[in-house]
């Protein structure tokens, strides 16, 4: 895998938020509001944002170094951990995107059988 040169990239920096920003608002969003109900709008809505920042706050800047360094994210990690160690972070990873799309499908497999009860 070769580094993408600066003028390579397509992106912006708007481009990324807009992407991701998108992504965030999910159904996890419409979950956590429905089990802080009892905080109020305002103070659910500033711990579900204060979650947010805390929780990407380290893909942010793990996402920082790999596009200064026009690398993929799990590649930027080799420097520090060496590519075994890459390969570490790259399986936990995967291991945490299993666990949340798991969730995902839970929460939508509940939703679609209220609808349909």
């Amino acid at each position: 895998m070769e580094r993408i040169s600066a003028e390579e990239r397509t992106f912006t920096g708007l481009d990324y938020f807009l992407l991701w920003g998108g992504a965030a608002v999910s159904l996890a969003e419409i979950l956590a509001g429905g089990l802080l109900v009892p905080l109020g709008f305002v103070t659910g809505f500033i711990v579900i944002i204060l979650g947010h920042i805390i929780g990407n706050t380290p893909l942010a800047l793990g996402g920082i170094i790999g596009s200064k360094e026009g690398v993929p994210t799990m590649m930027s990690t080799r420097p520090a951990f060496g590519v075994k160690g890459s390969y570490l972070a790259a399986f936990l990873n995967i291991i945490q995107l299993m666990g949340w799309t798991a969730i995902m499908l839970i929460i939508c497999g509940e939703a679609a059988n209220s609808i349909m009860e």
